[in-house]
């Protein structure tokens, strides 16, 4: 709660405001840690309709982790989004800064492995 007051004192608005964006979008994290690499699986129709939901399920399940964990290690978390406006893509995931593009599961597996800047 100290960041969102310092934040509106910065910005010139009202903590609520703030507070209102921190919570509507998905992207930020104010609950729990996130891994080194956080990875939102698009869910969106387009992505639904080309694997995105299994593709979600099989690297959760690959990892041993529910949407939303971490694994043990610290190193990945696995989360759905909502669309990530990539649709001729489908299915598609943002790992960090990157947008992995018409991913199978196992180019999913894979491309999670590789080494990437720190999620923020």
């Amino acid at each position: 709660l100290d960041a969102v007051v310092d934040i509106a004192a910065v910005l010139g608005l009202p903590p609520a405001e703030v507070q209102d964006t921190l919570t509507f979008y998905q992207f930020f994290h104010q609950d729990k840690p996130h891994g080194k690499v956080r990875a939102f699986v698009c869910r969106s129709i387009s992505c639904a309709l080309r694997g995105g939901d299994e593709l979600l399920e099989r690297l959760c399940h690959a990892n041993g982790i529910p949407p939303y964990g971490t694994t043990p290690d610290g190193e990945l978390t696995i989360e759905p989004a909502e669309c990530l406006g990539a649709c001729d893509f489908a299915p598609c995931i943002l790992a960090n800064d990157d947008l992995l593009k018409n991913m199978t599961p196992e180019a999913a597996e894979a491309e999670l492995k590789k080494p990437r800047a720190r999620a923020t």
